[in-house]
């Protein structure tokens, strides 16, 4: 075996750029939703699931200015919702530093 030819079937490239020199991935934009009667609990504007379920089905709740009774709907980021005069718009969740 030659050299010249060992080196070639060692380096591995191929042909193909090196690693270090491609252009870098774009950013993914990750869509987080959370249901209604959850974001309500874990926000404090209800004192549990249980009331967060019965506020919502009375029609106590809107989200973005439309009266909602769906415990299940998905609220993305920037919705706004309302209860008992209070506004709170949908933030997205904060990363931890660990």
């Amino acid at each position: 075996m030659t050299s010249g030819s060992s080196a070639a079937a060692c380096s591995g490239s191929a042909g193909l750029p090196h690693p270090w020199s491609l252009p870098p991935l774009p950013r993914v934009r990750v869509l987080m939703t959370i249901r209604l009667d959850q974001y309500l609990k874990w926000h404090g504007l209800a004192a549990s699931g249980g009331e967060a379920k019965q506020r919502i089905q009375r029609g106590d709740v809107t989200v973005n200015g439309c009266i909602e009774t769906r415990r299940g709907r998905q609220l993305a980021v920037g919705d706004a919702v309302q209860i008992d005069g209070v506004e709170r718009i949908v933030q997205p969740p904060q990363r931890s530093r660990g």
